[in-house]
């Protein structure tokens, strides 16, 4: 796994590509381009314009993810931003995590930071399970 070709993409608010990435896009893209798993884009439900609108979504989209305690490279973490679960990041390993945020080109950061480790809601492992309707 190369990570370093994920470092430094520019944030682009509901970005899906290498152009520019939000938190949920550069997830997409690692998925995509390391695992072959093709999340969905959720760009034409998500506006960016309320954390509300995010946790909605998160809530909503969670069937194919299961909550781990210990996690391994390329689970998500799901972050509080402002007391709400509104931000992922891909775990890397020793730690760390790739993220996007805005303003800033997507960097890895240590899960154990000041600025991180309180605001950890959970780890969670993508699974192809058959959808029951």
């Amino acid at each position: 796994m190369t990570i370093d070709k994920y470092i430094g993409l520019p944030y682009k608010d509901n970005g899906r590509d290498t152009n520019g990435t939000d938190c949920w896009g550069l997830a997409r893209l690692y998925y995509s381009q390391e695992l072959n798993i093709d999340l969905p884009s959720y760009s034409t439900e998500y506006n960016g314009d309320t954390s509300e609108n995010i946790k909605e979504l998160i809530s909503q989209h969670k069937e194919n993810w299961t909550k781990v305690e210990v996690p391994e490279t390329g689970d998500l973490v799901l972050f509080n931003i402002y007391g709400e679960p509104t931000h992922i990041g891909i775990c890397v390993g020793d730690n760390n995590f790739l993220h996007s945020r805005d303003g800033k080109d997507s960097v890895i950061e240590s899960l154990s930071s000041q600025q991180w480790d309180k605001r950890i809601a959970g780890f969670y492992k993508y699974s192809k399970k058959a959808m029951i309707q």
